[in-house]
Order: C-alpha cells, then sequence, then structure tokens
C-alpha cells in the first residue's frame, strides 16, 4: 500500500472515530506501528491531525473545537467514556467513607 493511500485511510477513520491509537492503525492496515508513527509525524507536521502519546486525534477545524488543544480535546472525550461505571464505582466508594468527603473520579 502505498503512502498516500495509507494516510487518506488514516483520515477516514479519524473523521469516523475521532481518535485512534498506533496499534489500532498497525492493524486495521496491515503496516508496522514505526510505520504509523511515520505516518502520523508527517500528518501532524501538515495540521492534518493532532499526534498524541500512542495515537491520534481527528482535527477538527470547526468553531465549536478550534480553541481546543488535542490534548484538552482528548480529556474531554475521555471523560464522558465509561460514565456509568464511574457512577458505580463512586456509589461504592461513598458507602466506605465518612460523610462529607467529596470522592473524585477521572
Amino acid at each position: 500500500m502505498l503512502q498516500l493511500e495509507r494516510q487518506k485511510l488514516i483520515l477516514e477513520y479519524l473523521k469516523q472515530n475521532r481518535k485512534a491509537t498506533t496499534n489500532e492503525l498497525s492493524e486495521m492496515l496491515g503496516v508496522s506501528t514505526t510505520t504509523i508513527r511515520t505516518d502520523l509525524n508527517q500528518m501532524d507536521k501538515e495540521k492534518l491531525l493532532t499526534k498524541t502519546h500512542g495515537g491520534a486525534l481527528y482535527h477538527d477545524n470547526s468553531a465549536d473545537n478550534k480553541e481546543l488543544t488535542g490534548k484538552a480535546y482528548f480529556f474531554h472525550e475521555r471523560a464522558l467514556e465509561n460514565k456509568k461505571e464511574k457512577e458505580a464505582i463512586a456509589a461504592c466508594a461513598s458507602f466506605w467513607m465518612p460523610a462529607p468527603l467529596p470522592i473524585h473520579l477521572a
């Protein structure tokens, strides 16, 4: 597969999923993680995506997300993941904690 074809597929995947790890992309495209990292570095320099530790984020140029850095956007996405599980953990923990102590789950 040519580099240009691979990068096009990476962008399409990121557009649909908003984020991806190097391992996900490597398995999906049948190439090494080193090849994926090389592609992500080049695409990050061209501002086609935002490279993160271990993966990449879709570079969203919409007005809603222009002020967000990749790191802030990634945290926002992650904070919403597993919400029910986090609430269940908090409920269990609150049973064992004395009354006014706050519990923070990130």
